[in-house]
């Protein structure tokens, strides 16, 4: 069974720039799943087998249909379209035979064929159902073509936004909050300091006690001497006073299991009545402080591997506001399939063309060219700006004002114009064009020019 893909094929020499066109649109709304024409197939590969391959993942075919699509001859004058050998007609008979659906779409205002002009085996394209792509109205034509895909391919239904994981980068986690140093355990102070302030009560007491103690022995002393009396006269000598005693030093109270503490004690300097003992206060030491633990190194976070970098997205390519894309090839073949359709007046003005070109020992030969515009505004091209270069040889190009020679003009963004230019030249010149020799160039220099050759 077919895959949900898109299969584009067209003509070369009759759609090709169309075709970069569309498939640049529709690639965009349907990324990887269009396929362009099989070409460029290796030597030995079976053509025929390989399109039933390309064919097999797709479900729909776009055919695009040129006004020279169906009237393309090859070298003998025969109709393309007539050769059971040619691949395009094989892409679309095998498209036929698969029941893939295929969707005329016409381009560069060309009409569907009909059935009588259509091979046996291609007789039932006609009864398709084309889809006109304009240059006017090509937005609103491509959506309609789009909506065909998408309701064909199964699209219609994904209606869910695609988020873009690229330019976002994948979600990151939640920064994680500093490791907090962590604060020395608390010493037991509860049971400690009961056991200090009961310590420092019994201290007290004892010095308490010590003092009291004291002064009794202070009391039983005697007592100091009074103030001496005035001297008095007499015939001795006067009476001694005896020194006074000294108080008897208190014993140290014993200190206790507690921390030990230095109190200033009291002295008495002298029997005199004690007064009442104020409680001492008790100076408590502070808690002891141990010395500061320093915090561990934080654990490595778990996302050990660093966040990846975003994708840097390029910008956009700078497209310049006229630029051509000219390509040319040999078109000396196709000359003489043209020259049956000429008028009378027309063939004669190519027979003096062709008489002057063998009196000078030559002939007259030709070249395909095909013009695109890839700039951002119109851009003229014509066949007088075109001259082609072999060596020191310098030919100017000429064509006739009929259909299927390159008559040029103004092109839109994206168009493509093509056709024959004929060059007298002698005949080993025109052979060594003709071998894959020459250059072709562009007068125009405001136009960014792109020219290449196709073999």
């Amino acid at each position: 069974m077919a895959g949900g893909n898109v299969f584009l094929s067209y003509r070369r020499d009759d759609s090709e720039g169309h075709a970069g066109r569309l498939y640049d649109r529709l690639s965009a709304r349907f990324p990887n799943q269009i396929f362009r024409d099989v070409k460029d197939l290796e030597p030995g590969v079976d053509f025929v087998d390989e399109i039933e391959r390309k064919l097999a993942s797709c479900s729909v075919m776009v055919l695009l249909i040129g006004p020279r699509w169906l009237s393309l001859t090859d070298a003998t004058g025969a109709r393309r379209i007539d050769q059971a050998a040619d691949l395009h007609r094989l892409e679309i008979v095998t498209a036929l035979q698969r029941k893939v659906r295929v969707i005329p779409a016409l381009v560069g205002g060309a009409a569907m064929p009909s059935a009588e002009a259509l091979p046996a085996e291609l007789a039932f394209l006609a009864r398709r159902q084309a889809l006109p792509l304009s240059e006017v109205d090509f937005d609103h034509d491509m959506s309609r073509l789009i909506g065909v895909l998408e309701k064909e391919l199964g699209e219609a239904g994904r209606s869910e936004p695609i988020h873009d994981t690229r330019a976002a980068g994948p979600e990151r986690p939640a920064p994680l909050a500093p490791p907090v140093a962590q604060a020395a355990p608390p010493a037991p102070r509860p049971r400690r300091l009961r056991w200090m302030v009961a310590g420092g009560a019994v201290a007290v007491v004892l010095l308490a006690l010590a003092g009291l103690a004291t002064s009794r022995n202070g009391s039983q002393a005697p007592p100091p001497p009074a103030p001496a009396p005035a001297p008095v006269a007499t015939s001795g000598p006067p009476p001694e006073t005896a020194p006074p005693a000294r108080p008897a030093a208190p014993e140290p109270a014993p200190e206790p299991e507690a921390p030990r503490r230095h109190v200033a004690r009291p002295r008495q300097a002298s029997a005199a009545p004690v007064p009442p003992l104020a409680a001492a206060p008790v100076e408590i030491p502070p808690p002891a402080t141990t010395a500061p633990v320093s915090a561990p190194p934080p654990s490595p976070s778990p996302i050990t591997s660093p966040l990846p970098a975003r994708p840097v997205i390029p910008p956009p390519p700078v497209v310049p506001a006229r630029a051509l894309d000219i390509a040319w090839s040999d078109g000396t073949v196709e000359l003489a399939g043209l020259v049956r359709r000429l008028s009378r007046d027309e063939q004669t003005a190519l027979a003096v063309v062709v008489l002057a070109a063998r009196a000078q020992g030559g002939d007259v030969y030709a070249i395909h060219v095909w013009a695109r515009n890839t700039g951002r505004t119109t851009a003229l091209v014509m066949p007088q700006q075109l001259s082609l270069h072999l060596g020191s040889l310098t030919t100017q190009l000429t064509a006739v004002q009929r259909g299927g020679f390159f008559r040029g003009g103004q092109l839109m963004p994206g168009q493509v114009v093509e056709g024959i230019l004929m060059f007298p030249a002698t005949n080993a010149a025109g052979m060594a064009i003709r071998a894959g020799g020459g250059e072709l160039h562009y007068a125009d220099a405001s136009v960014a020019t792109s020219i290449s050759r196709r073999r």
